[in-house]
């Protein structure tokens, strides 16, 4: 046995999975938990255990809600809470026109966002925006000027004031 796992044989104790009654699965994309973790969510759910699963990608969040996911975790509603908490709302409520049409109405802020990384774009957004949240921190740099013009014109979209 190397040092190393000795040393995490002492120091780290032996979880028993089933040993809990509620469990969290968070992956950025729906079908990440299900490649990466699927078979032991099933496994604990027919335990009857509580099993809950979060998304990550603000784009896919009616998707994941029809696989079963109990919520996303959406960067963009940092910025557009009103949209992304009605879009919720309308999955939960079973309204799928009205969910459809706040899921491509996050369309127009992650072409912005991907104008480079999220940190970088959704930050320089919210500044724009009058939300002193300061710059994206290292190794990622802040946003070209060219992208400020895109980035003003998806917050009219959405009726945000802006500098």
């Amino acid at each position: 046995m190397s040092l190393t796992r000795l040393a995490l044989k002492f120091a780290v104790p032996a979880v028993k999975l089933e040993a809990y009654r509620r469990y969290l699965f968070i992956g950025p994309h729906p079908d990440d938990i299900e490649i990466g973790a699927g078979a032991t969510a099933a496994k604990l759910a027919a335990e009857g255990k509580d099993v809950d699963v979060l998304v990550g990608s603000d784009g896919k969040i009616s998707a994941a809600h029809a696989l079963g996911a109990s919520g996303a975790i959406a960067g963009t509603a940092n910025l557009i809470t009103n949209v992304v908490v009605s879009l919720w709302r309308a999955l939960e409520a079973g309204d799928a026109e009205a969910a459809a049409s706040y899921q491509a109405d996050v369309e127009p802020i992650r072409d912005v966002l991907h104008m480079g990384s999220t940190p970088q774009t959704l930050k320089r957004a919210l500044e724009l925006a009058g939300v002193p949240v300061g710059p994206a921190r290292r190794p990622v740099a802040e946003t070209t000027p060219g992208v400020d013009e895109k980035v003003r014109a998806m917050l009219d979209h959405y009726g945000i004031a802006h500098e």
